[in-house]
């Protein structure tokens, strides 16, 4: 008498159910590839999207980005200084730019380099980036040079 000891390969869906695996057990086991009893393939959907939601947003934030109120709340579009000279926002601009103030502009360049700082520092790079993706250290025929 001959046995068939063949493999069974169970997928997510049928292990979740021989388990009766609920997604508070599947996340505190980090088993995502079984399929919770307790949810709909919609609320693991929408579940994924919000844990992708917020690993997107920290990773914005440890980059520097600020969240939109707080950036739109000082942006200078919403507190209209030109309207308490009483002139427009174009002639406003104008008269700021023959004054030698900073654009716009200028400002993020600014902040890109100051990201970048940011960046070199996290992985320990003394110097900028020579162009080519690779960090350069400071020689002394290239001190000071980027």
């Amino acid at each position: 008498m001959r046995c068939d000891l063949r493999r069974v390969w169970l997928g997510g869906k049928e292990l979740g159910q021989r388990l009766n695996l609920t997604n508070a057990e599947r996340e505190a086991l980090k088993a995502w590839r079984i399929v919770p009893v307790d949810m709909t393939a919609d609320d693991l959907a929408e579940q994924w999207k919000a844990k992708e939601r917020e690993r997107k947003r920290c990773k914005r934030a440890t980059m520097g980005a600020k969240p939109r109120q707080t950036y739109e709340a000082a942006s200078l579009s919403s507190r209209k200084p030109w309207l308490a000279e009483g002139i427009s926002r174009r002639t406003w601009e104008r008269r700021r730019r023959k004054a030698g103030v900073a654009s716009v502009s200028a400002t993020i360049v600014d902040k890109e380099r100051n990201n970048l700082r940011h960046v070199f520092a996290l992985y320990n790079c003394p110097t900028a980036s020579s162009g080519n993706g690779v960090c350069v250290t400071d020689t002394p025929e290239t001190e000071g040079q980027i």
